[in-house]
């Protein structure tokens, strides 16, 4: 599986698509936020805050969740 991370003019609609895609792939797994934050290492107060879009994960917080999962990260810029 693989997870677009575009850098464009719709960066915040991507960033939500991608949260949401994260939260998809979690839930698909069966796994539980506490789940998660054991195979990824971030906590789980940050994984809660990220998928209900209260906060931004940093590049190193979405690698980490990304692998975790088991999604390839493929990184596209765009000119803007």
């Amino acid at each position: 599986m693989e997870l677009i991370y575009k850098i464009s003019q719709n960066s915040k609609r991507n960033a939500n698509k991608m949260i949401e895609r994260l939260k998809t792939e979690r839930l698909k797994q069966n796994l539980t936020q506490m789940q998660l934050s054991d195979l990824s290492g971030v906590s789980i107060s940050m994984i809660n805050s990220v998928e209900r879009k209260v906060r931004k994960p940093t590049l190193l917080v979405f690698i980490k969740l990304c692998e975790a999962l088991g999604l390839e990260i493929v990184f596209i810029q765009r000119d803007v």
